[in-house]
């Protein structure tokens, strides 16, 4: 019921200035330091709560505990842990909360007036707890026990005027988890890494499929350009492109996720070199390849082959125990 959802009001309003934001902040944060460990339940408090307000800072008199005596008024719904982020769906009024949790489960829960998510008694699905007044399970929850270093903190509906992923995408919501994909997941292939996998796979599928479309001008550009303008372009871009992939592999060895004897640039510059040589391959065929079975290979010897040397199992060496 669109009643029941966040309104996303069109009327025209003076936008809040920084200095209206750090004020409001400050109000609305000036007890959190006293307040108990089940605050999230207390409506006298802005703790754990989704709060709506006008894009002037006033409060909607139609926000669901306005004219609850003792209750703060910019209170929207509660019982959450940490509403770090969240996404309307395109189009609609649904709001889309990503709550953080501590110990066990990350969330993501439907932003209905009133509401109530459980938190500090009930973290993901309720299972045998007694359900406070107003509980609303979440949309969708996963556990630290399959992704230890879970944390979600953004999300997204993917509705792009041109699609550059499959259709079956479209009106998806993603979401971001901070923690870099682990030891365990590659070497026990959990969903994540597949998953991960498949997104990489993705792509760079569409970038190889570029590169196909356009393999005689790749050709020329990389047989040919040496001592020309293009030359310094093709260099660019290719720096550029090795710096990005430094920049990453860098962060998954702080993570100990990968192999941290492999310096991130010569990583970073194989890659890109593997790359400018499957485009040469290219522009000497006639009949199109695989590009699918190329992306995916080409990624599962990448993550396969930065395992940690001591951790690295058996099986990773095989491509055909990969995800297909």
């Amino acid at each position: 019921d669109d009643a029941d959802e966040v309104e996303q009001d069109e009327e025209e309003y003076e936008p809040l200035t920084a200095a209206d934001v750090r004020q409001l902040v400050d109000a609305l944060d000036a007890d959190v330091d006293t307040l108990p460990s089940d605050a999230q339940n207390l409506l006298s408090s802005v703790s754990g709560k989704v709060l709506r307000l006008k894009p002037d800072g006033t409060i909607p008199s139609d926000n669901p505990f306005f004219n609850t005596a003792g209750a703060r008024k910019e209170i929207w719904a509660y019982g959450l842990r940490n509403p770090y982020s969240g996404a309307f769906v395109p189009g609609t009024n649904t709001l889309y909360i990503n709550d953080v949790g501590e110990n066990t489960w990350e969330e993501i829960d439907d932003g209905i007036a009133h509401k109530n998510y459980g938190w500090p008694g009930i973290e993901g699905f309720r299972t045998t707890q007694t359900p406070p007044t107003d509980y609303m399970d979440p949309l969708f929850a996963y556990s630290h026990s399959q992704y230890p270093s879970a944390a979600i903190i953004g999300g997204a509906f993917y509705n792009p005027p041109v699609n550059n992923f499959p259709n079956s995408y479209t009106g998806k919501y993603f979401f971001a988890d901070f923690g870099a994909i682990t030891r365990r997941d590659l070497e026990e292939r959990t969903p994540r890494y597949r998953k991960f996998l498949e997104m990489e796979t993705a792509e760079d599928q569409r970038v190889l499929e570029h590169m196909w479309a356009y393999r005689d001008v790749v050709g020329v550009l990389l047989r040919g350009a040496q001592g020309t303008k293009f030359e310094g372009a093709i260099w660019e871009i290719t720096d550029r492109e090795v710096e990005r992939i430094k920049q990453n592999f860098d962060h998954y060895q702080d993570e100990h996720a990968c192999r941290t004897d492999i310096p991130p640039e010569i990583f970073g510059s194989l890659i890109v070199g593997t790359y400018v040589l499957l485009g040469m391959r290219m522009s000497r065929m006639t009949e199109k390849p695989d590009l699918a079975e190329w992306a995916r290979s080409l990624h599962t010897l990448i993550r396969e082959g930065s395992i940690p040397a001591e951790e690295k199992p058996e099986s990773a060496v095989s491509l055909q125990d990969g995800p297909s």
